[in-house]
C-alpha cells in the first residue's frame, strides 16, 4: 500500500510504503505522478518504507520497473527512508541505473532526507 504524505508540495512528493505494493497500487501510483508532471517539468521524491516486503508477485513488479522506466528523465532527486537492509540495498541497486540523484536515509532521518530533497 501506498500514501502520499502531507509533506508533499508541488513538484516534491512524499510517499509512504507500507508492506507491499500491488499491481493496482503501482499503476494507481504511477498514475498520480505522471498527473503531477503535467504541471512541472521534474520531481523529486520522498519515499518512507515502513514494514517493506516489496511487490505483491510478478506482475506488480513488471509494472514497477515500466514507471521507473518512463519517469526516470522527470526525476531529479530520490530519498529513501527506511529501517532495513532491504531498503538500503534497493537503494544502492537503482542508483546505476537511475537519472535521479538517489541517497538513503535510516529511519530516524525523514526530517534530513526531506531537507535533502528540497534543497
Amino acid at each position: 500500500m501506498f500514501e502520499i504524505m502531507p509533506r508533499t508540495d508541488g513538484g516534491r512528493v512524499a510517499i509512504r510504503l507500507v508492506g507491499s505494493l500491488s499491481e493496482e497500487d503501482v499503476l494507481d501510483l504511477r498514475s498520480h505522478l505522471t498527473a503531477l508532471l503535467e504541471y512541472r517539468f521534474s520531481l523529486r521524491i520522498l519515499f518512507v518504507t515502513e514494514e517493506w516486503t516489496g511487490w505483491e508477485g510478478w506482475r506488480a513488479l513488471w509494472e514497477d520497473v515500466k514507471a521507473d522506466l518512463r519517469l526516470n528523465e522527470e526525476v531529479e532527486r530520490l530519498a529513501m527512508v527506511g529501517s532495513g537492509t532491504v531498503d538500503r540495498l534497493m537503494t544502492e541497486a537503482m542508483k546505476p541505473f537511475a537519472h535521479a540523484t538517489v541517497r538513503w536515509f535510516p529511519s530516524g532521518e525523514l526530517d534530513e532526507a526531506w531537507e535533502w530533497l528540497v534543497g
